[in-house]
């Protein structure tokens, strides 16, 4: 089993994840030189330039875990023409229990 790791980086606003008839969005404006990480599935946390921390949130639902065969995910946004963002998933996998 794996869990998915995403990353965001540059100008978009209220980027969304979807996947499985699920969509996952996260709250929050980035302007160009920010990046929003949520490295566990649930927290997020948006940062500017500086990397100070200016949004966080937590979804209620986690994001899908990947457990092998093909997974296919959307990405979109409030205003997608306008979007200038690059996205970076990862898959973690975890220690079976």
């Amino acid at each position: 089993t794996a869990r998915l790791e995403l990353a965001i980086f540059g100008k978009v606003s209220k980027p969304a994840l979807s996947s499985g008839g699920r969509t996952w969005t996260f709250d929050v404006d980035l302007k160009s030189g920010d990046r929003l990480y949520c490295k566990d599935g649930v927290n997020w946390r948006a940062v500017d330039a500086k990397r100070k921390m200016f949004a966080s949130g937590r979804f209620s639902e986690p994001l899908p875990t990947l457990d092998g065969g093909e997974s296919v995910f959307r990405f979109s946004s409030a205003d997608d023409g306008a979007a200038a963002a690059r996205i970076e998933m990862v898959k973690r996998y975890e220690k079976r229990k």
